[in-house]
């Protein structure tokens, strides 16, 4: 089923100049909507599926807050429950095997923790896709490689309906006008249940639209039609590992915590969701998102850059190395990239991490300010016409040990920071005359910069001026001016 989404933008007189869906504006307001004082969240729509799928039960639309706390209370139990699972599948190393689909406890622990933080993974990889405006498709044919609970559908669809009201609200028109998703994994049980998942999310648009269904705003009907969007997905069993994935064509991949699993297994995983990107068409993109911890994140980096040397058609995105060839970009295996967000924390979540916290000690923050409790390391990746291939710029050469001046060429992409007590060389910049001494052991804060535009160097890191306050800097934002920050590490 490939239902039409219709327009919900009329043109008024004094309107020249609509804007477009991806104008900064909108991506802006959108960020907002998507984590609203940069901690990202998850919508009621999604957090109602969570808990018809876990307790048969879902809050009242009218007292949300505390019907949602009654009903965990009344499943207290089965919390506790799923959290010593929890504990015990992180003790023994967080390896996810086979046997643990199988398991329905464990579908539900994932559910109950990880959906949250990975929806609001996917939604915050989507925002950098239209960014740089690469969802033009108006007829949307999405593949989800390992469905697991039905994450990537529930953020996805969440993600549409956000941007459909944001462009509605500036008076623009919605660019996707039909989706049709497929999902496939090799778990029977889990397109079972990711199934589950769908017709519990699209229940609960439908009581929502049922009850807007007086309003005269055209945009309301846009729930309608995710909703029917959510109830025509398709789930197939394969295993990627074994053999490749062949049916209709689509534009738009996602494999969300897949990599490291095919990648472990015995086949040729890894190589095969190579061939889906390589074949998508010229404007069809991919999210490849992996978890954040160092080892994952540069099998990730590794795999990116095998992937572009091999099909020279199919570019990263983002802002981090998007404009070098593939032989500049050696550095990519060895980076540590990994992206850190803040979380709202959900009822749900904030009571299972509780919960966990009695069994085993958390030592991340448990409040919902700049709590850094998002991790994760993602390739966007899109399929490009020769012709539309990107100048590419030439690297620049620096020392360990070589001093920044005003003049020094700069192409710094943000992709971290952390705190860190060391002594180090201090590289000073200009308003220091160029000084260079040792700091004494002390706790730094060291922001983290993309490499791959300097020749032979494996790492760019400065750190930040006592005192100073560095303004927000968008995960591969570009840094023109070094005011506030000191130094360069780098090594061969």
């Amino acid at each position: 089923m490939d239902t039409m989404l219709p327009s919900t933008h009329t043109d008024t007189p004094e309107q020249s100049q609509p804007f477009s869906p991806f104008d900064p504006a909108i991506i802006t307001t959108l960020e907002n909507l998507i984590a609203p004082g940069g901690r990202a969240r998850v919508s009621p729509y999604t957090e109602s599926a969570q808990f018809q799928i876990l307790f048969g039960d879902v809050p009242e639309p009218q007292r949300r807050h505390d019907s949602a706390r009654r009903i965990l209370e009344a499943n207290e139990a089965r919390i506790d429950a799923l959290a010593q699972y929890w504990v015990n599948f992180s003790q023994q190393g967080k390896h996810f095997m086979q046997a643990d689909y199988d398991s329905t406890d464990f579908r539900d622990m994932y559910l109950a923790y990880y959906c949250t933080t990975n929806v609001s993974k996917i939604q915050l990889s989507l925002l950098d896709l239209v960014r740089v405006a690469a969802l033009k498709e108006a007829h949307l044919r999405v593949l989800d490689v390992g469905v697991g609970t039905g994450t990537t559908l529930l953020g996805l669809m969440d993600f549409f309906i956000l941007w459909a009201c944001v462009c509605d609200l500036y008076g623009a028109s919605f660019p996707i006008q039909s989706l049709a998703f497929t999902g496939i994994d090799c778990s029977s049980g889990n397109l079972t249940y990711a199934k589950d998942m769908a017709l519990a999310y699209a229940t609960t648009l439908a009581q929502r639209a049922h009850g807007q269904a007086s309003s005269p705003d055209p945009a309301e009907s846009l729930l309608t039609h995710v909703e029917q969007w959510t109830g025509a997905a398709c789930w197939h069993q394969h295993d990627l590992s074994q053999e490749p994935y062949q049916d209709e064509p689509v534009n738009l991949i996602f494999a969300s915590n897949v990599l490291n699993e095919l990648q472990r297994q015995q086949g040729s995983g890894g190589t095969h969701l190579k061939s889906l990107i390589a074949n998508l068409p010229a404007g069809g993109a991919a999210i490849i998102i992996e978890p954040g911890a160092e080892k994952e994140t540069r099998t990730l980096m590794a795999w990116r850059r095998q992937l572009i040397a091999g099909y020279p058609h199919i570019q990263p995105l983002g802002g981090c190395a998007n404009d070098l060839s593939p032989e500049k970009l050696q550095a990519c295996d060895c980076c540590w990239n990994a992206r850190r967000e803040s979380l709202h924390q959900t009822l749900l979540y904030a009571r299972f991490r509780q919960t966990a916290a009695k069994y085993a000690e958390d030592k991340r923050a448990l409040n919902n300010f700049e709590n850094n409790l998002l991790s994760w390391s993602y390739a966007l990746l899109q399929a490009r016409d020769d012709a539309q291939l990107p100048a590419e710029i030439n690297q620049i050469t620096i020392e360990t040990g070589q001093q920044w001046t005003k003049e020094s060429p700069l192409h710094l992409a943000y992709i971290g920071s952390y705190r860190g007590k060391e002594k180090t060389v201090e590289l000073s910049s200009s308003h220091k005359n160029g000084k260079i001494h040792e700091t004494a052991d002390e706790w730094i804060e060291f922001i983290k910069f993309c490499p791959a535009h300097y020749s032979g160097t494996r790492a760019v890191t400065l750190w930040r001026v006592n005192g100073a306050v560095i303004p927000p800097i968008r995960y591969g934002g570009r840094v023109t001016q070094l005011l506030i920050l000191k130094g360069a590490l780098s090594c061969g």
